[in-house]
């Protein structure tokens, strides 16, 4: 085998090895935390219910013309007034169902269901 044959021999191996390593799927456990988005239009919350993981992030973005809230109703959170545009970023760091409301427009209500574990565990 020549030189340079046996390089492009070596080349494709290596190649091959690196494509597969940036394919492979991930190892349980070495995911990041998943950021879920729920929109507030036409006084609503869009989903209305969302499965997470402990260790996700959820993220509420007013997209209506009014102030919103993303009020849980057992205190955990209170992002306080969303004016058009803006958001709120809560961590999740508890297990089961939290029910939350729009502090402004109690009918407005969300539920999160917090299923299987955190990354890394």
């Amino acid at each position: 085998m020549t030189f340079a044959r046996g390089f492009a021999v070596l080349a494709a191996a290596v190649s091959a090895a690196g494509a597969a390593w940036l394919t492979a799927p991930a190892e349980a456990g070495d995911s990041e935390p998943e950021v879920h988005r729920i929109e507030i239009r036409r006084f609503a919350f869009i989903p209305a219910q969302l499965e997470v993981r402990p260790g996700d992030i959820i993220e509420w973005v007013n997209n209506d013309a009014v102030p919103h809230t993303s009020t849980a109703e057992d205190g955990a959170w209170d992002s306080e007034e969303l004016s058009r545009g803006a958001s709120y970023r809560v961590t999740v760091d508890w297990q089961g169902s939290r029910d939350y409301i729009c502090a402004y427009h109690p009918h407005m209500t969300g539920r999160i269901d917090v299923v299987g574990v955190a990354p890394g565990e």
